[in-house]
């Protein structure tokens, strides 16, 4: 196990006081102001080696690094959504380091390097000081003192940020949920009132038809679509009839013939009405089967859809209550952080002599 050996003596400590805007990675008018205490006093890390060589030494050896300079973010505040903070990895902080233009070179090959620290449950990413007064330290490692407080300022902005960014995001989804649950409301309002529509539909049409279920009339729309278009073909037959007498009248026959031609046009212009009546009938008859149709099926699955709405109308009314009872304690879990002195200590690095 890591045994941190922080040697700190009152009379020998010099601690100083600094307070200094640091700009994150890129110039923001709204810097956090971080204050630092540079302690003189070190403190030693004696650790086994395996414990300090990671993955692939000697590269990603802190042995082979040993960087002088350790930064103690205190965590005397609410801890849940600050990085590497109880094993919690935050992509945020790995991808700032990499944008930084304040971060010399050297200290962003030597974080890459030793990345393994923060991905995984590396006993020396926190520490617990043997001052009972003093809180657990988030602790960062850097190269020069410059970069250990650029590392200090992106560790800050990341947490507070993402956390500002967060209640923003969680202020979005509450507006999103509340007008998901206007929404599905006014849709169960019109629902409600295309299902009694429905129900007086279907209540006219059987004055008219006798179809009791949905195979009754589907049954009754395929026969009505044989009859239209039997009358079709008859109303095509008629009209030709009707124009070949029409030619034959115009050719002058004798007066027998003619008076014949008449009577045929007669005829002929009965039965083309007739088969007209047929088809319009045919229609207007399917025209009622469909609306049948449609305003039975709404009425057989009322019951579902409404329940499908009354679903969907409770799961975003409970989702806004949760996220507004989540803004509500924002407060109590924002990081206080950038409230808080920031220790830079000298690190010295030593390889245990035994496994412990």
């Amino acid at each position: 196990m890591i045994r941190f050996k922080h040697r700190l003596s009152m009379s020998l400590a010099v601690l100083v006081l600094l307070s200094l805007m640091i700009g994150a990675a890129e110039p923001n008018e709204n810097a956090t102001v971080l204050r630092f205490e540079v302690s003189s006093a070190p403190f030693k890390f004696v650790l086994p080696p395996r414990e300090l060589e990671g993955p692939q030494p000697p590269g990603t050896s802190f042995l082979s690094w040993k960087p002088p300079y350790a930064v103690g973010i205190p965590l005397d505040g609410p801890t849940t959504y600050l990085p590497f903070v109880e094993d919690r990895e935050d992509r945020g902080f790995h991808e700032a380091v990499e944008h930084s233009e304040k971060l010399s070179p050297r200290q962003k090959e030597f974080l890459e390097a030793t990345r393994w620290v923060y991905e995984s449950k590396s006993l020396f990413k926190l520490r617990r000081s043997q001052d009972p007064n003093r809180p657990r330290e988030v602790v960062l490692y850097a190269l020069t003192l410059e970069d250990a407080k650029e590392m200090a300022q992106i560790y800050v902005d990341v947490a507070v940020n993402g956390f500002d960014d967060w209640v923003q995001f969680q202020a979005k989804r509450l507006k999103e949920h509340e007008g998901f649950v206007g929404s599905f409301q006014t849709k169960m309002q019109e629902f409600e009132v295309s299902v009694q529509g429905a129900q007086a539909s279907i209540v006219e049409i059987q004055k008219r038809v006798g179809y009791r279920t949905v195979q009754e009339a589907t049954a009754a729309i395929a026969e009505l679509d044989r009859m239209r278009n039997a009358a079709e073909v008859d109303i095509a037959g008629i009209q030709a009839k009707i124009a070949a007498i029409q030619r034959w009248q115009g050719e002058a026959p004798g007066t027998m013939v003619l008076d014949r031609l008449k009577a045929m046009f007669v005829e002929e212009s009965i039965a083309l009405e007739a088969a007209e009546a047929r088809k319009t009938m045919a229609m207007q008859l399917r025209g009622d089967a469909n609306k049948f149709v449609d305003a039975r099926q709404i009425v057989d699955n009322a019951g579902e859809e409404k329940q499908r709405l009354m679903d969907q109308i409770e799961t975003n009314k409970n989702n806004a209550d949760g996220t507004r009872e989540w803004l509500d304690r924002s407060g109590k879990l924002r990081p206080r952080i950038k409230d808080r002195t920031i220790t830079i200590y000298q690190a010295e690095w030593a390889a245990a002599t035994t496994g412990n």
